[in-house]
């Protein structure tokens, strides 16, 4: 049955070590509000997923949170790098685990499904076959071997949306943008789903990307997003992002900022 819970009760769910998946893409959807409440209970050597990445991964990497990144991209497009990131990547302080949507997705569903890999021809020939030990099988029907991504079960998934209901249901984004869906596949290979809401409804109406049976957290985090944006509620603040990407100690900056309560 899902339950409705406070930011840090959510937050509390997480633990050393854990496989933490994070939904949002790019500088949308982000749920920003529950990293910093993870952030702020000081987490050590989680496994952090999240695809195409940005203040999401620089939050956790600048506080300390993380062992090893999962992903396909960091960084605040034509805005510049993610200068935290990128430091830790070249020192040594974290381990990076580089993918491609394909490799990304197929552990997704791999775990979604309870199986230990599924098949994908995406990645033959490609570096990523050496850097992600990918295997080779014998497919049993006879066309010869077939390379395999092996599943990536997740112990929590963080998702940010507009509205939720107090059973659960996660509505689908009213403006249907980049991978406007891909939280959903996130969500299939969590054991545990946490869902921030700018606004919690006694019923979704319409189109829902989550059911009840799906989420087991809904939080009401108005501005859950900020300072990056949730489309149909509000855009990314550039001035912040543009005094953050200009900082000269962009660690001290956001972990001053947590601190602070992540205010504007």
């Amino acid at each position: 049955m899902t339950q409705i819970a406070t930011l840090d009760e959510a937050a509390s769910l997480v633990s050393d070590g854990a496989r933490v998946g994070i939904g949002g893409v790019l500088l949308e959807r982000k749920p920003l509000a529950a990293i910093g409440a993870v952030a702020r209970h000081g987490y050590r050597d989680l496994v952090v997923s999240t695809f195409l990445a940005s203040l999401d991964a620089e939050l956790l990497v600048a506080t300390g949170c993380v062992e090893t990144m999962r992903t396909g991209y960091v960084g605040f497009e034509h805005r510049g790098g993610a200068p935290v990131f990128r430091a830790a990547e070249q020192d040594g302080s974290i381990s990076v685990e580089a993918h491609s949507e394909l490799t990304y997705t197929r552990g997704l569903r791999a775990a979604a499904s309870g199986l230990p890999f599924l098949p994908l021809r995406g990645a033959v020939g490609s570096q990523l076959v050496a850097d992600l030990d990918l295997r080779e099988v014998e497919d049993p029907y006879g066309s010869g071997p077939v390379l395999v991504a092996p599943a990536s079960p997740l112990d929590v998934a963080l998702i940010h949306t507009h509205e939720a209901d107090r059973h659960g249901v996660v509505a689908a984004p009213a403006l249907q943008t980049f991978l406007w869906d891909s939280d959903a596949a996130l969500a299939a290979a969590a054991a545990t789903v946490v869902v921030t809401a700018e606004r919690i409804v006694d019923r979704v109406e319409g189109p829902a990307l989550l059911t009840g049976i799906d989420v087991d957290i809904v939080v009401e985090a108005p501005g859950g997003a900020a300072p990056l944006g949730l489309p149909g509620e509000y855009g990314a603040d550039e001035d912040w992002l543009a005094t953050y990407l200009a900082h000269d100690d962009p660690v001290q900056y956001l972990n001053d900022w947590i601190s602070a309560g992540m205010t504007q």
